[in-house]
């Protein structure tokens, strides 16, 4: 849970509490070439997650929900197990993608 996702109080890009308070987008730097609101890597894992829940909620729709757990269990069994490969994502979230391309 984010009670801001904006806020800052000092130049987020040489604070170090800005790695530790869970912001989701920093104020660009003009001596990096860009001055408008950006992306972190939180915000960007925030967004795979969603993109992942999608394709899952698709694949149960499309090609049932035995398929749909094949493929989620590659990856989890349960809130507290889950692989963190990188690889072993990458193929599920392929897998996903072929199998809802199929389907449709």
């Amino acid at each position: 849970m984010y009670w801001a996702c904006t806020y800052w109080e000092k130049d987020p890009w040489s604070s170090r509490d800005f790695h530790r308070d869970g912001s989701l987008l920093a104020y660009g730097k003009e001596e990096l070439g860009y001055t408008g609101p950006c992306s972190t890597l939180r915000f960007e894992a925030v967004r795979d997650g969603l993109d992942d829940y999608d394709m899952l909620c698709m694949c149960e729709k499309l090609c049932g929900a035995d398929k749909m757990n094949e493929i989620l269990k590659k990856v989890t069994t349960n809130i507290l197990e889950y692989t963190d490969s990188e690889a072993v994502f990458a193929a599920a979230r392929i897998e996903l993608g072929n199998a809802v391309e199929a389907a449709q």
